[in-house]
Parts: structure tokens; C-alpha cells; sequence
């Protein structure tokens, strides 16, 4: 088998393989999202992120068994006239 024999089996071979549909497996799961934004909310007043009184049970139960973003910026849409 020559060099160029082996490089042409072998990237058919990872292509195959990197490409679910040509081996005629189609399993495509769409991740369930749900973003949840508190108005008038300010970072650091749950027990979530380490303050210490229980201000928010609910959203620490949602943040324990998701994802809680520790790094975010928000912009205000409105302000007070």
C-alpha cells in the first residue's frame, strides 16, 4: 500500500466517522433552555452565591439543578422618568 492509498482510506475513514448521517445514525436532541431573569434583582442576595440569609429559595433550587451565570452584564431598557 503506497502512502497516498493510506491518507485517502484514512480521511474516509475520520470523515465517517465525524459525520453521524453517513453511517445512518440521525440522533439530534434539542437542549431544553429556559432563561429565567429577575427584575429588580441585584447579583449576591442568595444563598446561592454565598449571601447569608435565604432570600430566594425558589430561584436557588432552579440555580442548583441548572446553570447560574456568575459573570453577566445587563442593560436597562427603561429607567425612572
Amino acid at each position: 500500500m503506497q502512502r497516498r492509498d493510506f491518507m485517502k482510506i484514512a480521511g474516509l475513514t475520520l470523515a465517517a466517522n465525524a459525520v453521524p448521517q453517513l453511517r445512518g445514525e440521525v440522533t439530534v436532541e434539542k437542549p431544553n433552555i429556559i432563561l429565567i431573569i429577575a427584575d429588580q434583582r441585584r447579583y449576591g442576595l442568595s444563598k446561592a452565591t454565598g449571601y447569608p440569609l435565604n432570600t430566594s429559595p425558589t430561584l436557588d433550587q432552579l440555580q442548583a439543578s441548572g446553570v447560574g451565570f456568575r459573570n453577566h452584564f445587563a442593560s436597562p431598557a427603561a429607567s425612572p422618568c
